[in-house]
């Protein structure tokens, strides 16, 4: 298969602002935690495809895709 291939990862977990939400505690603690995880995923799919070595130990998330 030749061309261009897209992916479009779409958070809606973690969107919101903190100082909007109110969200304090384990909730916090959990969106810091998925918006990190998605972060490292983002690095890792920029460094596939412009042929670097990806960090794939940095979260859970990336380790599964090793």
């Amino acid at each position: 298969m030749e061309g261009d291939k897209n992916i479009l990862l779409v958070d809606l977990a973690g969107s919101e602002r903190v100082d909007k939400t109110g969200v304090e505690g384990k909730e916090l603690l959990e969106a810091k935690t998925i918006n990190k995880s998605l972060l490292f995923l983002n690095k890792v799919i920029i460094d596939l495809n412009s042929g670097s070595n990806p960090c794939f130990s940095n979260c859970r998330l990336t380790k599964i895709l090793r």
